[in-house]
């Protein structure tokens, strides 16, 4: 076996260990009579949430390529978003299948990089948008000790992020990086960057699609807590799709299987929630989305890749 395959295995049995161990000692009796009195109004609304989640974040992703200067049809957006939401099935952290989506919107000409560059802003900006939800939940909650230590790294994030920002106004960056300046890869980020200047009207756009985006995730979180009977606030449920999502990150198993669930129970009991129905929904966040990844899935299996967008020049 190779260096892949093994990391893969070894990614595969911490997912499978991790998912044993949060289901082991649960009250499964407890749980059946949760699902015995589902409520379907809140559950339909939960999976219209979802649902529209394959259509807003196609849409962001457009608005970060048109910040640089690629141009692709939204229908061609989200069969690649959908095709790399089903690969991320077989790739570490919630992230792998971004580099499907790289590969689907690099241009013909031109530099390449921008294509990465869009993914990562698209990423950067929606993580962004989520932290301040969260912090928003967690001032909300400023009584429990989890709500004020996020915001104590929140805040301690910030202010290195206000630092490297400072660094780069002052040119102090600019210079430790002058013998990297006729680099064919420092030249392509500086590139990438002035794209990022001038982003003008796009940058909005991209933060007000963001907020919706995580809005949306929110409000599944929200709504499938009430179809179980479960009281959890607004607030609560952001500092949960706040934590979870952050940790969705971390590369320890395929597509954070396990980690995002118990990071989602971990958070919801340091609420006051309970165990039970906190893994019930993380479980069913995970089934309800595998549906339309196995239709992506489905699709790319059968039909192969969509013919290769080209990207044309967008207007500032």
């Amino acid at each position: 076996m190779n260096a892949r395959a093994i990391s893969i295995a070894l990614r595969s049995l911490c997912a499978a260990a991790l998912i044993a161990l949060l289901t082991f000692g649960v009250d499964w009796h407890d749980l059946a009579g949760h699902f015995a009195t589902l409520r379907w109004a809140p559950a339909f609304l939960a999976i219209l949430a979802l649902a529209s989640h394959f259509l807003v974040s196609p849409w962001k992703w457009q608005q970060s390529l048109r910040m640089h200067r690629l141009e692709f049809d939204l229908p061609y957006l989200i069969r690649a978003y959908g095709t790399g939401f089903f690969l991320n099935n077989f790739l570490p952290s919630a992230i792998g299948g971004d580099a499907y989506r790289i590969f689907r919107t690099l241009p013909a000409d031109g530099q390449k990089l921008r294509a990465f560059s869009a993914v990562v802003v698209e990423r950067l900006v929606g993580v962004s948008a989520l932290m301040a939800l969260g912090a928003i939940g967690a001032l909300y909650m400023i009584d429990n000790a989890l709500a004020r230590t996020y915001l104590a790294l929140l805040i301690c994030g910030c202010v290195v992020a206000v630092a490297i920002l400072f660094a780069v106004r002052t040119g102090w960056i600019t210079r430790a990086l002058d013998r990297f300046r006729h680099h064919k890869v420092f030249e392509a980020i500086q590139y990438n960057f002035d794209y990022l200047l001038h982003g003008g009207r796009r940058w909005p756009a991209l933060i007000a699609i963001s907020l919706l985006f995580q809005v949306l995730a929110i409000a599944i979180i929200y709504f499938l807590f009430q179809s179980l009977g479960v009281p959890a606030s607004f607030p609560a449920c952001m500092l949960i799709c706040a934590v979870s999502g952050l940790v969705s990150i971390l590369p320890i198993s395929i597509n954070g299987i396990g980690v995002v669930e118990g990071s989602f129970a971990g958070t919801a009991v340091a609420l006051g929630l309970p165990y039970d129905p906190a893994l019930a929904v993380a479980l069913l966040i995970r089934l309800l989305a595998l549906l339309p990844s196995l239709i992506f899935g489905a699709l790319y299996v059968l039909r192969g890749d969509a013919p290769i967008g080209r990207a044309t020049s967008a207007s500032a």
